[in-house]
């Protein structure tokens, strides 16, 4: 096989590792609004078959470099590839973080329902990232890591607005509210995730390294 034959195999884990790290997450928050504790420990049990697939690039990129020497574009997307699955495998981690917490014990959020909107900025950014990186399409990703402030902005409104309306409220409880801006930290922390995604696609595909730093 090939050294582009088996960089597409790479991609073709890669687009797997996104769609079940996306599906994750989307189970994780939708865990943590409901407080469904089975649908939380189906994300926390799921969380193997992400680890299992990193691990699985994580050996194909090493056997490649290892085999075949590949050198210039071909390197560069053999180690953005292993860094990629590092990225997804850290977004998979963050959905069970998030999804933990609709484990505690007598969980009744009375805050979450608008996390919707941050919800999915995060998961469009990592997910579009992934495509960016799939198309080897650089201005692509650098349009998705621009959109990372706006993920950003969101998640620092929500703390701003949270605070405020706290302010001489007898409304949520203290556990309440730590989640809440523990997970909107997890939910800015997977658009950073997706962001790296595309500094490295960027860096792949025109060997320019200005966005990873």
């Amino acid at each position: 096989m090939s050294v582009e034959s088996r960089i597409e195999a790479l991609h073709g884990s890669v687009r797997t590792m996104s769609e079940v790290a996306r599906e994750q997450l989307d189970l994780a928050l939708a865990a943590y609004r409901s407080a469904d504790g089975a649908l939380a420990r189906t994300v926390v049990d799921g969380d193997e078959a992400l680890d299992a697939l990193h691990r699985e690039v994580e050996r194909d990129c090493i056997n490649l470099i290892a085999r075949h020497h590949p050198v210039a574009t071909d390197l560069r997307f053999v180690v953005a590839t292993f860094k990629v699955a590092t990225d997804l495998e850290r977004v998979g981690d963050l959905a069970v973080k998030i999804a933990k917490r609709a484990l505690v014990e007598d969980w009744a959020p009375t805050l979450g329902d608008d996390l919707d909107d941050v919800g999915d900025l995060a998961a469009d950014l990592v997910e579009d990232a992934v495509h960016a990186y799939l198309d080897r399409d650089a201005d692509a990703a650098r349009e998705v890591a621009a959109r990372d402030d706006e993920l950003d902005a969101a998640c620092e409104a929500r703390t701003e607005a949270l605070f405020r309306d706290l302010v001489g409220s007898g409304g949520p409880t203290m556990t309440d509210v730590s989640s809440y801006l523990l997970t909107v930290r997890d939910l800015e922390r997977v658009g950073d995730h997706g962001e790296n995604v595309a500094a490295r696609t960027v860096y792949a595909v025109e060997n320019d390294a200005a966005l990873l730093y």
